[in-house]
């Protein structure tokens, strides 16, 4: 069996040169991963908080700019993948959303909102979010794809993760890959996983005073099946030429396949 201290020293950085993405090599065990997001794991324990509290109100602005999130359709539904103590859903109820949470750590926002296991096969909801979930899982691209399945034509995608294409300007390499953020990603890579699931070219959203951005890359993105996003060169070149920027290339135990 593998120690928690083995497995930091063994890690290896790979990058998929189909998708873009840079992911940890090994991952973790699965048990590992069972027990650190359990409802009484580690994960669970270490970030509890309040289930009253909402999302920035200059990031629904900015968010709004683009989706209108703000003025739902009667009936409109969001779904949040991880959605924690439920700031988002918080947030979207507020605006009059019928909102609904998937979440195997933490509990409290089901007091006031509906769980849910899966995402499910029915495309149902008007917006999705994925809010620091992707980082954490070892099959973005499938639970991309399940999101996909589960938004409505005309439906939004909503994705927050660790800046992999500002790593030059942060520096902080275990902030995007380390033993609990085990995969990275540009905004080429989360372009074309997107694509795949059926979304078209996503938008940057940027809020005005956000002291975190440097850090963070915030993507929206349309379901939109009939305009593919267009490809262009490698769509693992951006996460290189960030690595390499950054100075971490070279020394880093990095290789593709």
């Amino acid at each position: 069996m593998i120690t928690e201290t083995a497995y930091r020293q063994l890690v290896f950085a790979t990058g998929c040169p189909r998708c873009g993405l840079i992911y940890a090599s090994p991952f973790p065990p699965s048990k590992r991963f069972q027990s650190l997001y359990s409802e009484d794991g580690k994960w669970a324990r270490g970030h509890q908080r309040a289930s009253e509290k909402m999302v920035s109100s200059e990031l629904v602005a900015r968010l709004d700019e683009v989706t209108a999130c703000k003025t739902p359709i009667p009936g409109s539904q969001v779904l949040d993948f991880g959605c924690g103590s439920g700031r988002w859903l918080n947030t979207f109820a507020a605006f009059g959303w019928e909102t609904y949470g998937i979440d195997p750590s933490e509990k409290t926002a089901f007091t006031r909102h509906q769980e849910l296991q899966t995402p499910g096969r029915e495309p149902r909801f008007a917006f999705v979010m994925l809010s620091h979930v992707l980082e954490h899982v070892t099959n973005p691209g499938e639970i991309l794809l399940s999101i996909g399945q589960a938004t409505r034509p005309g439906g939004w995608v909503y994705i927050a993760v660790p800046g992999l294409d500002v790593l030059p300007t942060h520096k902080d390499w275990k902030y995007v890959l380390s033993a609990t953020h085990v995969v990275a990603f540009s905004t080429r890579c989360l372009t074309e996983l997107l694509a795949r699931a059926g979304f078209g070219e996503p938008a940057v959203i940027l809020a005005p005073g956000d002291d975190k951005a440097k850090f963070r890359l915030r993507l929206v993105a349309r379901k939109d099946v009939t305009h593919p996003v267009p490809r262009h060169g490698s769509p693992l070149e951006p996460a290189l030429t960030a690595l390499r920027d950054a100075g971490l290339l070279g020394n880093s135990p990095l290789h593709s396949r």
